[in-house]
């Protein structure tokens, strides 16, 4: 996924305040999201005040104030945002797709393609300086991935793709490290190069379980 399809909901808002349509307030609330998310990933959350969020969105405080109720709550949508962009543009791939071993290749492309761009939010070590409910929220998130990929892996032992059944430890180690990896990359400033690790991440899923 390029900065082009990552942004098509960030686009200008008409001049003026008329009564926003639904879209247009989805496009404003990305806006925001995606301006928290490199805020805190150039100044780390705890350095990041409000007003630094509303400079990189170029819009107002009453905008910022219509979304979300303080920085703690941005930061919980930015981690939301990042769950849902993925389920989106899997749900998209996989369509008509029957084969588990095939949803799961498209599922980690999916997440490695958000994930190498530069605008993707990925501030795993911003939420860990945050409070509890960011951090449960970045949790849940990671758990729900899990779920995927033990649905699919169970789907495929079940038609005989893979000899194992699904083991949900190995399954959060290997998210665990994906996940690690994935912020490393950025924090080096090497999103670009993280789809090129593709064929590691899924051999190691699957051999894993084949």
């Amino acid at each position: 996924m390029d900065s082009k399809q990552l942004h098509r909901y960030t686009s200008a808002m008409p001049a003026g305040r008329p009564q926003a349509t639904t879209e247009q307030v989805e496009q404003q609330r990305a806006r925001l999201i995606l301006a928290a998310a490199r805020t805190f990933q150039r100044m780390g959350y705890a350095n990041a005040a409000v007003a630094d969020v509303i400079a990189e969105a170029g819009m107002s405080r009453r905008s910022f104030y219509e979304h979300f109720s303080s920085k703690e709550d941005a930061l919980i949508a930015v981690v939301e945002y990042g769950a849902k962009l993925l389920v989106a543009e899997t749900t998209r791939r996989v369509q008509g797709i029957q084969d588990p071993v095939r949803r799961l290749e498209i599922f980690l492309d999916s997440a490695l393609e958000i994930a190498s761009s530069q605008d993707a939010p990925m501030i795993g070590y911003q939420v860990m300086a945050a409070g509890e409910v960011p951090r449960e929220r970045r949790r849940q998130m990671l758990e729900r991935v899990c779920d995927v990929i033990e649905a699919q892996v169970a789907l495929a032992h079940r038609q005989g793709a893979f000899s194992r059944p699904p083991d949900r430890t190995i399954i959060r180690l290997f998210i665990g490290g994906l996940d690690a990896l994935l912020l490393s990359y950025h924090a080096e400033g090497r999103a670009r190069d993280i789809r090129q690790v593709a064929p590691v991440v899924k051999e190691l899923l699957f051999r894993a379980f084949r």
